[in-house]
C-alpha cells in the first residue's frame, strides 16, 4: 500500500517542477505535510476521496473482467494471473501459456486503432478475437 503522505508529497513536487506551484506555496505544502495539517485541507481530502473512488472502480472492473474470462475458459481455480496493463492500458491476464484481454463493446470501438497498433508492437500476428457474452476477448500465446 502507498503511504498517502508520500504520494501527496510527490504530486506537489511534480507540480513544483512543472511550474504549477510557486516556491512559496511549495514550502507551505511541505510544512503542512510535516505538521500533519495537509490532510485536513479540503482540497487534499477531495483528491484522496476521488483517487480512492477511482481505485475502487478500477478494481471492480478488473475483477468483473476476470470473472468473465473464468466463465469463457470454464475455469474455477485460481490459475488465472493478472500480469498488468500490457495492451493499451487494459489488464492482461495469463492462463496456461496464453495471454488474454477482455474488452467491453465500448472499449473495443474506442480503442480499435490503439489496440491494433499495440498488438503489432507486441509482434503477435496470431492474436485471436472471440466474442463472449457481449465482450471481446483477445488471446495470444505468451
Amino acid at each position: 500500500m502507498i503511504d498517502h503522505t508520500s504520494y501527496l508529497r510527490s504530486i506537489i513536487e511534480a507540480a513544483r517542477r512543472s511550474g504549477l506551484v510557486s516556491a512559496t506555496d511549495y514550502e507551505c505544502w511541505q510544512e503542512s505535510f510535516s505538521n500533519h495539517t495537509a490532510l485536513h485541507d479540503p482540497r487534499v481530502q477531495a483528491f484522496c476521496s476521488t483517487a480512492n473512488e477511482k481505485s475502487l472502480a478500477i478494481a471492480y472492473e478488473v475483477t468483473e473482467k476476470e470473472m468473465i474470462l473464468r466463465r469463457y475458459l470454464e475455469v474455477l481455480t485460481l490459475e488465472i494471473r493478472r500480469i498488468g496493463a500490457v495492451l493499451c492500458e487494459h489488464m492482461t491476464f495469463a492462463y496456461r501459456g496464453t495471454n488474454y484481454v477482455v474488452l467491453t463493446e465500448a472499449e473495443e470501438k474506442t480503442n480499435r486503432v490503439g489496440i491494433r497498433g499495440a498488438l503489432a508492437g507486441l509482434s503477435r500476428p496470431e492474436v485471436r478475437r472471440r466474442w463472449f457474452g457481449g465482450f471481446s476477448i483477445l488471446e495470444w500465446a505468451e
